[in-house]
Protein backbone atom coordinates (compact mmCIF):
# COMPACT_ATOMS: atom_id res chain seq x y z
CA UNK A 1 0.00 0.00 0.00
CA UNK A 2 1.25 3.64 -0.96
CA UNK A 3 2.51 5.37 2.23
CA UNK A 4 1.87 9.26 2.76
CA UNK A 5 5.12 10.89 1.34
CA UNK A 6 4.42 12.80 -1.48
CA UNK A 7 7.94 11.65 -2.90
CA UNK A 8 7.91 7.76 -3.78
CA UNK A 9 10.81 5.80 -2.93
CA UNK A 10 11.72 3.03 -5.28
CA UNK A 11 13.59 0.19 -5.26
CA UNK A 12 15.99 -0.54 -8.36
CA UNK A 13 17.71 -4.03 -7.54
CA UNK A 14 19.71 -5.60 -9.50
CA UNK A 15 21.58 -9.42 -9.34
CA UNK A 16 23.30 -8.12 -12.29
CA UNK A 17 24.03 -4.45 -12.78
CA UNK A 18 23.84 -2.92 -16.47
CA UNK A 19 24.38 0.93 -16.58
CA UNK A 20 21.85 1.21 -19.28
CA UNK A 21 18.73 -0.34 -17.17
CA UNK A 22 20.18 2.30 -14.52
CA UNK A 23 20.25 5.37 -16.79
CA UNK A 24 16.38 4.52 -18.11
CA UNK A 25 15.20 3.66 -14.82
CA UNK A 26 16.65 7.23 -13.40
CA UNK A 27 15.21 9.09 -16.70
CA UNK A 28 11.49 8.17 -15.46
CA UNK A 29 12.59 8.82 -11.52
CA UNK A 30 13.68 12.25 -12.57
CA UNK A 31 10.53 12.55 -14.32
CA UNK A 32 8.40 11.52 -11.37
CA UNK A 33 10.19 13.17 -9.06
CA UNK A 34 11.02 9.55 -7.27
CA UNK A 35 13.34 9.12 -4.52
CA UNK A 36 15.10 5.78 -6.22
CA UNK A 37 17.99 3.87 -4.51
CA UNK A 38 19.92 1.54 -6.79
CA UNK A 39 21.47 -1.80 -5.13
CA UNK A 40 22.97 -5.17 -6.96
CA UNK A 41 23.84 -8.17 -5.42
CA UNK A 42 27.39 -8.50 -3.67
CA UNK A 43 29.18 -11.59 -2.49
CA UNK A 44 25.78 -13.19 -2.27
CA UNK A 45 23.81 -10.81 -0.42
CA UNK A 46 20.63 -10.06 -1.65
CA UNK A 47 20.38 -6.94 -3.54
CA UNK A 48 18.30 -5.47 -1.17
CA UNK A 49 18.89 -2.83 1.58
CA UNK A 50 17.76 -4.59 5.12
CA UNK A 51 15.97 -1.56 6.37
CA UNK A 52 14.72 -0.28 3.16
CA UNK A 53 11.02 0.67 2.53
CA UNK A 54 9.00 2.55 0.06
CA UNK A 55 6.31 2.16 -2.73
CA UNK A 56 7.62 -0.18 -5.66
CA UNK A 57 10.46 -2.34 -6.93
CA UNK A 58 11.86 -2.75 -9.70
CA UNK A 59 14.34 -5.77 -9.70
CA UNK A 60 16.30 -8.68 -12.07
CA UNK A 61 16.63 -11.34 -9.61
CA UNK A 62 19.15 -14.58 -10.50
CA UNK A 63 19.77 -15.91 -7.34
CA UNK A 64 17.99 -17.41 -4.12
CA UNK A 65 18.85 -14.51 -1.35
CA UNK A 66 17.41 -11.39 -3.29
CA UNK A 67 14.48 -13.95 -4.57
CA UNK A 68 13.58 -14.90 -0.96
CA UNK A 69 14.23 -11.02 0.59
CA UNK A 70 12.30 -9.16 -2.06
CA UNK A 71 8.94 -11.87 -1.56
CA UNK A 72 8.55 -10.41 2.15
CA UNK A 73 7.57 -7.01 0.52
CA UNK A 74 3.54 -6.23 -1.05
CA UNK A 75 4.07 -3.61 -2.63
CA UNK A 76 4.14 -2.99 -6.86
CA UNK A 77 6.58 -5.00 -8.54
CA UNK A 78 8.21 -5.55 -12.02
CA UNK A 79 10.87 -7.35 -13.14
CA UNK A 80 13.16 -7.83 -15.50
CA UNK A 81 13.85 -11.06 -15.49
CA UNK A 82 12.33 -14.90 -16.56
CA UNK A 83 14.05 -16.45 -12.98
CA UNK A 84 10.97 -18.45 -11.23
CA UNK A 85 9.22 -16.50 -8.64
CA UNK A 86 7.78 -17.05 -4.68
CA UNK A 87 4.51 -15.46 -7.09
CA UNK A 88 3.40 -14.83 -10.19
CA UNK A 89 5.06 -10.76 -11.19
CA UNK A 90 4.40 -8.54 -13.91
CA UNK A 91 7.45 -8.91 -15.57
CA UNK A 92 9.39 -6.37 -18.42
CA UNK A 93 11.63 -8.62 -20.49
CA UNK A 94 13.09 -8.50 -24.30
CA UNK A 95 11.67 -10.31 -26.83
CA UNK A 96 13.74 -13.18 -26.90
CA UNK A 97 12.19 -15.20 -29.48
CA UNK A 98 12.68 -12.59 -31.61
CA UNK A 99 16.55 -12.34 -30.85
CA UNK A 100 17.13 -15.84 -32.01
CA UNK A 101 15.21 -14.83 -35.49
CA UNK A 102 16.93 -11.68 -35.56
CA UNK A 103 20.24 -13.29 -35.32
CA UNK A 104 19.36 -16.00 -37.90
CA UNK A 105 18.09 -14.21 -40.21
CA UNK A 106 21.17 -11.97 -39.96
CA UNK A 107 23.50 -14.56 -40.96
CA UNK A 108 21.97 -16.24 -43.30
CA UNK A 109 21.08 -12.48 -45.53
CA UNK A 110 25.02 -12.37 -44.92
CA UNK A 111 25.41 -15.63 -47.16
CA UNK A 112 26.23 -17.75 -44.11
CA UNK A 113 24.86 -21.71 -44.13
CA UNK A 114 27.39 -23.28 -41.65
CA UNK A 115 26.60 -22.75 -37.75
CA UNK A 116 28.18 -23.44 -34.19
CA UNK A 117 25.75 -23.87 -31.45
CA UNK A 118 26.92 -23.69 -28.08
CA UNK A 119 25.01 -25.63 -25.43
CA UNK A 120 25.94 -23.18 -22.52
CA UNK A 121 23.23 -20.99 -21.12
CA UNK A 122 24.13 -21.74 -17.46
CA UNK A 123 20.10 -22.56 -16.87
CA UNK A 124 19.27 -19.03 -17.78
CA UNK A 125 15.70 -19.09 -18.87
CA UNK A 126 16.01 -16.25 -21.10
CA UNK A 127 19.54 -16.98 -23.09
CA UNK A 128 17.97 -20.82 -23.44
CA UNK A 129 15.16 -18.82 -25.46
CA UNK A 130 17.52 -17.38 -27.49
CA UNK A 131 19.23 -20.18 -28.23
CA UNK A 132 15.88 -22.35 -29.29
CA UNK A 133 14.85 -19.49 -31.67
CA UNK A 134 17.81 -19.45 -33.29
CA UNK A 135 17.78 -23.06 -33.53
CA UNK A 136 14.03 -23.58 -35.01
CA UNK A 137 14.70 -20.58 -37.49
CA UNK A 138 17.99 -22.77 -38.84
CA UNK A 139 16.07 -25.50 -38.69
CA UNK A 140 12.80 -23.49 -41.02
CA UNK A 141 15.39 -22.29 -43.30
CA UNK A 142 16.65 -26.10 -44.14
CA UNK A 143 12.63 -27.27 -44.55
CA UNK A 144 12.57 -24.24 -47.34
CA UNK A 145 15.24 -26.46 -48.94
CA UNK A 146 18.49 -24.23 -48.38
CA UNK A 147 22.11 -26.15 -47.18
CA UNK A 148 22.38 -25.28 -43.40
CA UNK A 149 24.88 -27.14 -41.48
CA UNK A 150 24.41 -26.81 -37.78
CA UNK A 151 27.67 -28.38 -35.59
CA UNK A 152 26.99 -28.78 -31.57
CA UNK A 153 29.48 -27.82 -29.03
CA UNK A 154 29.50 -28.94 -25.87
CA UNK A 155 29.65 -25.43 -22.81
CA UNK A 156 32.72 -24.05 -21.76
CA UNK A 157 30.89 -25.29 -18.64
CA UNK A 158 30.71 -28.71 -19.39
CA UNK A 159 33.89 -29.20 -20.06
CA UNK A 160 36.50 -30.59 -17.33
CA UNK A 161 38.99 -28.33 -15.90
CA UNK A 162 40.95 -30.61 -13.08
CA UNK A 163 44.15 -29.86 -15.28
CA UNK A 164 46.06 -27.18 -17.88
CA UNK A 165 46.90 -30.63 -19.44
CA UNK A 166 43.07 -31.29 -19.90
CA UNK A 167 41.82 -28.73 -20.83
CA UNK A 168 44.79 -28.41 -23.27
CA UNK A 169 43.15 -31.85 -24.52
CA UNK A 170 39.55 -30.15 -24.49
CA UNK A 171 41.21 -27.29 -26.51
CA UNK A 172 42.57 -29.37 -29.09
CA UNK A 173 39.35 -31.61 -29.46
CA UNK A 174 37.74 -27.72 -30.00
CA UNK A 175 39.85 -26.68 -32.47
CA UNK A 176 39.71 -30.29 -34.42
CA UNK A 177 35.91 -29.87 -34.74
CA UNK A 178 36.05 -26.14 -35.51
CA UNK A 179 38.51 -27.18 -38.50
CA UNK A 180 35.91 -29.67 -39.93
CA UNK A 181 33.48 -27.04 -40.16
CA UNK A 182 32.90 -25.52 -43.62
CA UNK A 183 33.78 -21.85 -43.64
CA UNK A 184 33.37 -18.96 -42.71
CA UNK A 185 30.84 -20.02 -40.11
CA UNK A 186 28.77 -17.91 -38.03
CA UNK A 187 28.53 -18.43 -33.98
CA UNK A 188 25.70 -16.93 -31.70
CA UNK A 189 26.36 -16.09 -28.38
CA UNK A 190 23.33 -15.41 -26.56
CA UNK A 191 24.85 -12.50 -24.47
CA UNK A 192 27.65 -10.21 -25.31
CA UNK A 193 29.78 -12.05 -22.86
CA UNK A 194 29.37 -15.49 -24.48
CA UNK A 195 30.15 -14.50 -27.55
CA UNK A 196 33.58 -12.12 -26.58
CA UNK A 197 34.02 -15.49 -25.19
CA UNK A 198 33.86 -17.52 -27.96
CA UNK A 199 35.98 -15.04 -29.99
CA UNK A 200 38.83 -14.99 -28.04
CA UNK A 201 38.99 -18.66 -27.53
CA UNK A 202 39.00 -19.51 -31.35
CA UNK A 203 41.68 -16.61 -32.02
CA UNK A 204 43.76 -18.48 -29.52
CA UNK A 205 43.73 -21.33 -32.05
CA UNK A 206 44.68 -19.70 -34.94
CA UNK A 207 41.25 -19.00 -36.40
CA UNK A 208 40.66 -15.77 -38.02
CA UNK A 209 37.24 -13.43 -37.27
CA UNK A 210 35.09 -12.99 -39.24
CA UNK A 211 37.17 -14.27 -42.35
CA UNK A 212 36.86 -17.78 -41.29
CA UNK A 213 33.91 -17.25 -38.13
CA UNK A 214 31.43 -14.58 -37.84
CA UNK A 215 30.37 -13.86 -34.20
CA UNK A 216 27.40 -12.09 -32.97
CA UNK A 217 26.11 -11.42 -29.10
CA UNK A 218 23.28 -9.77 -27.53
CA UNK A 219 22.38 -6.30 -25.65
CA UNK A 220 25.10 -4.49 -27.36
CA UNK A 221 26.82 -3.74 -24.45
CA UNK A 222 29.51 -0.59 -25.65
CA UNK A 223 31.68 -0.82 -22.85
CA UNK A 224 32.23 -4.77 -23.82
CA UNK A 225 32.19 -5.20 -28.12
CA UNK A 226 34.10 -1.76 -28.88
CA UNK A 227 36.87 -2.39 -26.20
CA UNK A 228 38.15 -5.61 -28.22
CA UNK A 229 40.56 -5.43 -30.75
CA UNK A 230 37.89 -6.80 -33.45
CA UNK A 231 35.08 -5.02 -31.97
CA UNK A 232 32.10 -7.42 -31.93
CA UNK A 233 28.58 -7.00 -33.59
CA UNK A 234 25.63 -7.23 -31.40
CA UNK A 235 21.86 -7.18 -31.26
CA UNK A 236 20.78 -3.83 -29.61
CA UNK A 237 17.99 -4.69 -27.62
CA UNK A 238 17.86 -1.25 -26.04
CA UNK A 239 18.61 -1.56 -22.45
CA UNK A 240 17.84 1.93 -21.38
CA UNK A 241 14.28 1.78 -23.43
CA UNK A 242 13.90 -1.39 -21.19
CA UNK A 243 14.52 -0.09 -18.37
CA UNK A 244 12.22 3.24 -19.10
CA UNK A 245 9.42 0.96 -20.11
CA UNK A 246 9.99 -1.04 -16.90
CA UNK A 247 9.84 2.27 -14.76
CA UNK A 248 6.26 3.30 -16.63
CA UNK A 249 5.24 0.07 -16.18
CA UNK A 250 5.50 0.00 -12.22
CA UNK A 251 4.21 4.03 -12.43
CA UNK A 252 0.65 2.41 -13.58
CA UNK A 253 1.05 0.05 -11.20
CA UNK A 254 1.32 2.36 -8.44
CA UNK A 255 -1.09 4.28 -9.57
CA UNK A 256 -3.59 1.41 -10.15
CA UNK A 257 -2.57 -0.10 -6.65
CA UNK A 258 -2.19 -3.47 -8.26
CA UNK A 259 -0.26 -6.10 -6.97
CA UNK A 260 -1.31 -9.57 -6.57
CA UNK A 261 -1.95 -11.52 -9.66
CA UNK A 262 -2.80 -14.79 -10.95
CA UNK A 263 -0.35 -15.30 -13.45
CA UNK A 264 2.88 -14.08 -14.52
CA UNK A 265 1.75 -10.93 -16.97
CA UNK A 266 4.44 -10.17 -19.38
CA UNK A 267 5.64 -6.93 -21.70
CA UNK A 268 7.64 -8.25 -24.34
CA UNK A 269 10.39 -5.42 -25.36
CA UNK A 270 11.34 -5.74 -29.01
CA UNK A 271 15.25 -5.28 -30.04
CA UNK A 272 15.98 -2.60 -32.37
CA UNK A 273 18.51 -3.61 -34.58
CA UNK A 274 22.02 -5.50 -35.31
CA UNK A 275 24.87 -3.25 -34.79
CA UNK A 276 27.16 -4.34 -37.37
CA UNK A 277 31.08 -3.94 -35.98
CA UNK A 278 34.23 -6.36 -37.29
CA UNK A 279 33.22 -9.71 -35.96
CA UNK A 280 30.82 -10.09 -38.91
CA UNK A 281 31.40 -7.37 -41.35
CA UNK A 282 31.86 -10.03 -44.34
CA UNK A 283 29.74 -10.89 -46.74
CA UNK A 284 29.86 -15.13 -47.62
CA UNK A 285 28.55 -17.57 -49.66
CA UNK A 286 28.78 -21.52 -49.54
CA UNK A 287 30.40 -21.27 -53.17
CA UNK A 288 33.95 -21.76 -53.11
CA UNK A 289 34.28 -19.09 -56.11
CA UNK A 290 32.35 -16.39 -53.95
CA UNK A 291 34.65 -17.10 -50.89
CA UNK A 292 37.64 -16.87 -52.68
CA UNK A 293 36.75 -13.64 -54.62
CA UNK A 294 35.28 -12.04 -51.44
CA UNK A 295 38.63 -13.16 -49.64
CA UNK A 296 40.88 -11.65 -52.19
CA UNK A 297 39.36 -8.49 -51.43
CA UNK A 298 39.17 -8.55 -47.99
CA UNK A 299 42.85 -9.21 -47.91
CA UNK A 300 43.65 -6.86 -50.49
CA UNK A 301 41.66 -4.06 -47.80
CA UNK A 302 43.79 -5.75 -44.92
CA UNK A 303 47.05 -5.19 -46.47
CA UNK A 304 46.46 -1.91 -47.27
CA UNK A 305 45.42 -0.67 -44.13
CA UNK A 306 48.54 -2.44 -43.01
CA UNK A 307 51.21 -1.29 -45.29
CA UNK A 308 52.28 2.62 -46.52
CA UNK A 309 52.02 1.44 -50.13
CA UNK A 310 48.51 1.13 -51.00
CA UNK A 311 47.44 -1.28 -54.19
CA UNK A 312 44.43 -1.65 -56.05
CA UNK A 313 41.70 -3.13 -54.99
CA UNK A 314 41.07 -6.24 -57.17
CA UNK A 315 38.19 -5.57 -59.63
CA UNK A 316 35.94 -8.39 -61.58
CA UNK A 317 38.01 -9.15 -63.91
CA UNK A 318 41.00 -9.55 -62.37
CA UNK A 319 39.57 -11.82 -59.94
CA UNK A 320 38.12 -14.21 -62.36
CA UNK A 321 42.01 -14.18 -64.31
CA UNK A 322 43.29 -15.21 -60.76
CA UNK A 323 40.00 -17.67 -60.40
CA UNK A 324 40.91 -18.92 -63.97
CA UNK A 325 37.40 -17.75 -64.97
CA UNK A 326 35.83 -15.45 -67.88
CA UNK A 327 34.54 -12.31 -66.23
CA UNK A 328 31.07 -13.59 -67.84
CA UNK A 329 31.47 -16.76 -66.00
CA UNK A 330 32.50 -14.98 -62.37
CA UNK A 331 29.30 -12.53 -62.90
CA UNK A 332 27.03 -15.65 -63.52
CA UNK A 333 27.93 -17.09 -60.43
CA UNK A 334 27.72 -14.20 -58.48
CA UNK A 335 24.35 -13.49 -59.55
CA UNK A 336 23.06 -17.05 -59.02
CA UNK A 337 24.25 -17.71 -55.62
CA UNK A 338 24.83 -14.38 -54.44
CA UNK A 339 22.38 -12.60 -56.16
CA UNK A 340 24.06 -9.48 -56.87
CA UNK A 341 27.18 -8.51 -59.28
CA UNK A 342 30.95 -9.12 -57.85
CA UNK A 343 31.04 -5.38 -58.24
CA UNK A 344 28.47 -4.73 -55.95
CA UNK A 345 30.14 -7.45 -53.50
CA UNK A 346 33.27 -5.61 -54.13
CA UNK A 347 31.86 -2.27 -53.71
CA UNK A 348 30.11 -2.98 -50.40
CA UNK A 349 33.07 -4.41 -48.78
CA UNK A 350 35.32 -1.62 -49.54
CA UNK A 351 32.38 0.90 -47.82
CA UNK A 352 32.33 -1.91 -44.95
CA UNK A 353 35.76 -1.06 -44.27
CA UNK A 354 36.11 2.55 -44.71
CA UNK A 355 33.09 2.92 -42.21
CA UNK A 356 35.33 0.81 -39.46
CA UNK A 357 38.38 3.06 -40.37
CA UNK A 358 35.96 5.88 -39.50
CA UNK A 359 34.66 4.53 -36.17
CA UNK A 360 38.37 2.64 -35.18
CA UNK A 361 40.83 4.99 -35.96
CA UNK A 362 42.03 8.36 -36.33
CA UNK A 363 42.64 8.57 -39.93
CA UNK A 364 41.92 11.25 -42.14
CA UNK A 365 38.92 10.63 -44.68
CA UNK A 366 41.61 11.17 -47.99
CA UNK A 367 43.52 8.37 -46.38
CA UNK A 368 40.81 6.05 -45.54
CA UNK A 369 39.34 6.77 -49.45
CA UNK A 370 42.72 5.73 -50.79
CA UNK A 371 42.69 2.64 -48.59
CA UNK A 372 39.88 1.46 -49.86
CA UNK A 373 40.05 2.02 -53.26
CA UNK A 374 38.13 5.72 -54.16
CA UNK A 375 40.26 8.05 -56.04
CA UNK A 376 39.29 10.90 -53.73
CA UNK A 377 37.84 11.84 -50.09
CA UNK A 378 34.75 13.34 -52.03
CA UNK A 379 34.11 10.17 -54.48
CA UNK A 380 34.15 8.29 -50.81
CA UNK A 381 31.65 10.66 -49.01
CA UNK A 382 29.51 9.94 -52.40
CA UNK A 383 29.34 6.69 -52.38
CA UNK A 384 28.85 6.29 -48.33
CA UNK A 385 26.25 8.37 -48.04
CA UNK A 386 24.82 6.53 -50.85
CA UNK A 387 25.13 3.43 -49.41
CA UNK A 388 24.48 4.26 -45.87
CA UNK A 389 21.96 7.40 -45.57
CA UNK A 390 24.92 9.31 -43.49
CA UNK A 391 28.17 10.43 -44.55
CA UNK A 392 31.52 9.88 -43.28
CA UNK A 393 31.73 12.43 -40.59
CA UNK A 394 28.47 12.38 -39.21
CA UNK A 395 29.01 8.34 -38.25
CA UNK A 396 32.55 9.31 -36.99
CA UNK A 397 30.92 12.48 -34.75
CA UNK A 398 28.01 9.40 -33.66
CA UNK A 399 30.47 7.20 -32.66
CA UNK A 400 32.59 9.51 -30.95
CA UNK A 401 29.76 10.88 -28.82
CA UNK A 402 28.62 7.23 -27.68
CA UNK A 403 32.56 6.77 -26.40
CA UNK A 404 32.00 9.59 -24.06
Amino acid sequence: MMNNRSKLRVLLALDYYDYRLHKGVSLVAAEKGWSLVCTQNMAGAPAVPNSWNGDGIISLVATESSRNKLAEYSIPRIELGLEPNCFPLHRVIPDNLKIGVLAAEYFFQRGIRSFVIEGGTDGFAMLEQRKKSFIDRLEQFKSDGHKISIHHLPSPADKPKNSFAEIEVVNQVDLANLKKLSRPAAYFGYDDEMAMNFLERIRHFGLKVPEDFLVLGVDNNDLLCEGLDISLSSINTDQVGLGETAARKLTELINSNAIEIETDQFFLYQPKKVITRQSTDIYASSHPVINQALRMVFQQLEDNHQHTDNHPIPNAGKIAAELGLTQQGLQNIFREHFHCSPAIAIRQLRLNQAKHLLIDSTLKLKQIAFETGFNSAESLSRAFKQAFDVTPGQIRREYEQQKK
